[in-house]
Protein backbone atom coordinates (compact mmCIF):
# COMPACT_ATOMS: atom_id res chain seq x y z
CA UNK A 1 0.00 0.00 0.00
CA UNK A 2 1.53 3.28 -1.01
CA UNK A 3 1.14 6.29 1.10
CA UNK A 4 -1.40 9.29 -0.43
CA UNK A 5 0.59 11.79 -2.46
CA UNK A 6 0.88 15.52 0.03
CA UNK A 7 -0.42 18.69 -1.40
CA UNK A 8 1.80 20.59 -0.41
CA UNK A 9 -0.03 24.00 -1.94
CA UNK A 10 -2.75 24.20 1.18
CA UNK A 11 -0.85 21.97 3.80
CA UNK A 12 0.87 25.39 5.44
CA UNK A 13 -2.61 26.73 5.59
CA UNK A 14 -3.68 23.56 7.15
CA UNK A 15 -0.87 24.50 9.84
CA UNK A 16 -0.80 27.47 10.84
CA UNK A 17 -2.00 27.57 13.81
CA UNK A 18 1.22 25.19 14.37
CA UNK A 19 3.43 26.86 12.45
CA UNK A 20 2.42 30.83 14.48
CA UNK A 21 4.68 28.69 17.54
CA UNK A 22 7.37 27.12 15.46
CA UNK A 23 8.43 29.19 13.08
CA UNK A 24 11.36 32.09 13.83
CA UNK A 25 10.73 35.22 13.03
CA UNK A 26 13.05 37.03 14.40
CA UNK A 27 16.16 35.82 12.90
CA UNK A 28 16.80 36.07 8.81
CA UNK A 29 13.64 34.47 7.38
CA UNK A 30 12.01 37.87 6.56
CA UNK A 31 15.05 39.11 4.80
CA UNK A 32 14.90 35.56 3.23
CA UNK A 33 11.37 35.91 2.23
CA UNK A 34 12.26 39.05 0.30
CA UNK A 35 14.70 37.24 -1.18
CA UNK A 36 12.56 34.10 -2.41
CA UNK A 37 9.08 35.62 -2.22
CA UNK A 38 8.91 39.39 -3.17
CA UNK A 39 8.28 40.42 0.66
CA UNK A 40 8.19 44.24 0.83
CA UNK A 41 10.09 46.61 3.25
CA UNK A 42 6.74 47.58 4.42
CA UNK A 43 6.04 43.99 4.66
CA UNK A 44 8.76 42.86 6.90
CA UNK A 45 8.60 45.83 9.25
CA UNK A 46 4.67 44.96 9.91
CA UNK A 47 6.10 41.19 10.67
CA UNK A 48 9.04 42.67 13.28
CA UNK A 49 6.42 44.87 14.98
CA UNK A 50 4.14 42.12 16.70
CA UNK A 51 4.20 42.42 20.00
CA UNK A 52 4.61 38.66 20.51
CA UNK A 53 6.24 35.94 18.54
CA UNK A 54 2.40 34.08 17.87
CA UNK A 55 1.73 37.87 16.21
CA UNK A 56 4.67 38.37 14.23
CA UNK A 57 4.10 34.79 13.07
CA UNK A 58 0.94 35.46 12.38
CA UNK A 59 1.89 38.60 10.68
CA UNK A 60 4.53 36.45 8.85
CA UNK A 61 1.73 33.34 7.67
CA UNK A 62 -0.29 36.41 6.44
CA UNK A 63 1.97 37.27 3.89
CA UNK A 64 3.00 33.84 2.59
CA UNK A 65 -0.13 32.06 2.71
CA UNK A 66 -2.22 34.07 0.00
CA UNK A 67 1.50 33.93 -1.89
CA UNK A 68 1.17 30.42 -2.03
CA UNK A 69 -2.47 30.31 -2.93
CA UNK A 70 -2.03 32.29 -5.46
CA UNK A 71 1.46 31.16 -7.10
CA UNK A 72 1.02 27.25 -6.18
CA UNK A 73 3.88 25.02 -6.18
CA UNK A 74 6.64 27.36 -7.25
CA UNK A 75 6.16 29.92 -4.27
CA UNK A 76 5.60 27.09 -1.51
CA UNK A 77 8.81 25.59 -2.63
CA UNK A 78 10.57 29.04 -2.26
CA UNK A 79 9.04 29.84 1.10
CA UNK A 80 10.47 26.15 2.14
CA UNK A 81 13.84 27.38 0.61
CA UNK A 82 13.86 30.51 2.97
CA UNK A 83 12.93 27.76 5.84
CA UNK A 84 16.33 26.20 5.29
CA UNK A 85 18.24 29.01 3.83
CA UNK A 86 17.42 30.20 7.89
CA UNK A 87 18.31 26.74 9.60
CA UNK A 88 14.69 26.43 10.30
CA UNK A 89 14.98 22.98 9.25
CA UNK A 90 12.22 21.64 12.29
CA UNK A 91 9.19 23.95 10.12
CA UNK A 92 10.72 22.22 6.82
CA UNK A 93 10.15 18.55 7.89
CA UNK A 94 7.31 19.65 9.63
CA UNK A 95 5.28 21.03 6.41
CA UNK A 96 6.97 17.99 4.45
CA UNK A 97 5.19 15.84 6.55
CA UNK A 98 1.79 17.28 6.52
CA UNK A 99 2.20 18.24 10.33
CA UNK A 100 3.50 14.71 11.43
CA UNK A 101 0.46 13.21 9.14
CA UNK A 102 2.93 10.79 6.72
CA UNK A 103 5.61 8.66 7.39
CA UNK A 104 9.15 10.25 7.34
CA UNK A 105 10.14 8.18 4.16
CA UNK A 106 7.59 9.96 1.97
CA UNK A 107 8.55 13.05 3.56
CA UNK A 108 12.38 12.60 2.01
CA UNK A 109 11.22 11.06 -1.39
CA UNK A 110 9.20 14.29 -1.48
CA UNK A 111 12.12 16.89 -0.79
CA UNK A 112 13.64 15.81 -4.10
CA UNK A 113 12.27 17.95 -5.80
CA UNK A 114 12.86 21.04 -3.75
Amino acid sequence: MSEPVIDHTNVIFRLKESLKEMLDPDFLLPDELMNQTGLKDCERQRIRSGRSLQERNDELLNFVIPVIQKDGTAAHDRFLTALRNTDQEHVYNFIMCDGGKHSALVCYVTQDRI
